[in-house]
């Protein structure tokens, strides 16, 4: 799809704070995130939903989620805080809140007691009312740290 943000960024015409990109799919810092250390992953290739992957891309995607789950816990995301759980999320079709019409798999870092932060971020992310834009430096650097922490895995 030409107009895909996420095709872009797969092209490298879009930018990112890309964490890992192989042949099947790419990791990057969330652009709005609901939390530090928040990152999608998608696919190379243009799906628009999660039933729409064959089952080399379903593969690769799942086994990028569970290594990238690991590498969050061990990083330093927050001042002095590694994240003590996630959440990994995914939503299909807009109906179901997709605001972006590519597959993307979210890992939202959680920290105790966020529960109001956080739940506050996603109940305006749900209808597609955004918090505020990280800043590129600040999304660049977790990028890093997670990718060292992916890289010792």
């Amino acid at each position: 799809m030409s107009d895909c943000k996420f095709c872009g960024i797969v092209k490298g015409t879009e930018t990112a704070s890309i964490i890992h990109q192989d042949d099947d799919c790419l990791a990057m810092m969330d652009l709005f995130p609901i939390s530090p250390g928040h990152l999608l992953i998608i696919p190379t290739r243009h799906v628009e939903r999660f039933d729409e992957l064959t089952l080399k891309e379903l593969d690769a995607l799942s086994h990028l989620t569970h290594k990238l789950s690991a590498a969050v816990m061990l990083t330093q995301l927050k001042a002095k805080q590694r994240p003590d759980g996630y959440n990994i999320l995914n939503n299909n079709d807009t109906v179901a809140q997709q605001h972006v019409p590519h597959l993307h798999i979210h890992i939202i870092p959680r920290y105790r007691r966020d529960l109001l932060k956080v739940g506050g971020h996603l109940l305006l992310h749900a209808p597609g009312l955004f918090i505020a834009k990280a800043r590129r430096k600040r999304l660049d650097e977790q990028a890093q740290l997670i990718e060292s922490s992916l890289a010792g895995l």
